[in-house]
């Protein structure tokens, strides 16, 4: 039997909450994304976007060591055609803002 994994870069979903990861990782297979990765350390994304290349990546704002918004600038400058999305639960329109106007696909 033949699985190819879909998309054919992975999606990247970055949160230091490992219910998250696990919840969203089985939600996005249910859906038919099966070449899902997943990261709790934000500091572990500088050396994953430069040994490879993500169909979309989801951040996290609010992390330990590196926020979203940090992440995001080294992202895109790395692969800027890259789609990152970045999820949290508050609402602050100036970070809102800032995250779009560095490149963020959505917020």
């Amino acid at each position: 039997m033949n699985h190819r994994l879909h998309p054919s870069d992975p999606i990247l979903i970055v949160d230091d909450e490992e219910p998250i990861l696990t919840t969203t990782k089985i939600s996005l297979n249910i859906s038919g994304f099966t070449n899902v990765e997943t990261c709790s350390d934000s500091r572990a994304i500088e050396e994953m976007i430069a040994k490879r290349r993500y169909s979309v990546i989801t951040l996290d704002l609010n992390m330990p060591y590196l926020s979203g918004q940090e992440l995001l600038p080294m992202i895109k400058a790395v692969h800027p055609d890259t789609s990152v999305i970045v999820v949290t639960g508050a609402g602050d329109l100036e970070v809102a803002v800032s995250c779009m106007k560095n490149g963020a696909y959505d917020y």
